[in-house]
């Protein structure tokens, strides 16, 4: 059976990568928006989690902007724009096949807690894309669910050639009053009032082209392919249990190659089982696999392996791909370790 499978949550384990914190001799201390602007790092480098406080250490520039916002301090429509490019909130692609609906990603940064942010592109102000919300998501595995579909959203398709996509942007904060609060007979807490921080427009100057490839060209070699073996793992667990994942972040020389795969089990050139895998970038608490449970009779795996396969549907869904993998890998069973 074929489906796209982005994912699946591994609460209590963070696989954002480790952000260096710097120190007062290579930073002096941020005064004003500008200065945190210069410094702020992208969604996924944002900070690293103390498990031991449970709790997160955030850039500086992070923290100044978060709090600057919070005791009410305001951003010019310059400033939100910088920011929200910055932090690589909103990704959209410079080229974009005109079969296919475009799509923009958006993403809310930490510095923008209990935040929602909506963007139309037409006049009549209905809104056709949003993340984020202002009000507590009580569900850990449907909020990390959410986050992956505010990743890729379909708007429109755009006729061929240059063209200016011009979003109308609301970015409005929430405040953590939700009935949890209220069971536990605490009051609101003291913060920012809730209300709408910046409403303004983002321009992108977008290429309509004719072909997918145009958009996101294929390539494979056996350089490439060795390269890209290193970023999947395969293991079998209890004896029992076969796991496939994919991580680029494992291998910095992927960090513009997308991976959108096929991934068979087979037993000769018998297709025993199949399923789809995007591996994105910055996952966040996302362990990107697929697994199926082996037959309890198989002694001999000789005869089994597990073919990998790159393709073009699903591959504009990673963001960070200037071109995408379209080799394919033959990897034994047999040599498969065990754990």
């Amino acid at each position: 059976m074929h489906r796209l499978k982005i994912g699946l949550l591994l609460l209590g384990i963070c696989r954002l990568p480790a952000w260096q914190q710097p120190s007062p001799a290579e930073a002096p201390p941020i005064q004003t928006a500008d200065e945190a602007l210069e410094r702020l790092p992208p969604i996924g480098r944002e900070g690293t989690f103390d498990k031991q406080r449970m709790a997160w250490n955030f850039d500086p520039a992070v923290s100044w902007l978060k709090d600057h916002l919070a005791r009410g301090g305001t951003l010019s429509d310059e400033q939100w724009r910088r920011a929200l490019l910055r932090s690589g909130s909103f990704r959209v692609r410079e080229r974009w096949p005109i079969d296919r609906p475009f799509a923009v990603s958006v993403e809310i940064p930490a510095w923008l807690p209990l935040s929602e942010i909506r963007l139309s592109t037409g006049d009549s102000g209905d809104f056709e894309g949003r993340a984020g919300s202002t009000s507590p998501l009580m569900c850990g595995n449907c909020a990390a669910s959410a986050r992956m579909r505010w990743r890729y959203q379909e708007l429109q398709v755009l006729p061929l050639g240059s063209q200016t996509v011009s979003f109308q942007v609301v970015v409005e904060r929430g405040s953590d009053t939700g009935p949890s609060r209220l069971r536990r007979d605490t009051p609101p807490p003291e913060g920012p009032p809730a209300g709408v921080l910046w409403k303004g427009t983002l321009d992108f100057q977008i290429q309509g082209v004719a072909t997918f490839e145009e958009a996101l060209p294929a390539a494979h070699d056996e350089v490439l392919n060795a390269t890209v073996r290193r970023a999947i793992g395969v293991a079998i667990v209890n004896d029992r249990r076969l796991w496939v994942d994919g991580d680029v972040d494992r291998v910095p020389e992927l960090a513009t190659t997308g991976l959108s795969l096929e991934i068979e089990l087979r037993e000769g050139t018998t297709v025993r089982e199949t399923e789809s895998l995007v591996v994105i970038d910055r996952p966040g608490a996302f362990s990107q696999s697929v697994g199926w449970d082996l037959p309890a009779d198989l002694t001999d795996p000789s005869n089994w392996s597990v073919h990998v396969r790159g393709r073009a549907a699903e591959a504009l869904h990673a963001w960070n791909a200037q071109r995408y993998w379209d080799g394919e890998l033959v990897i034994p069973l047999a040599d498969v370790p065990r754990h």
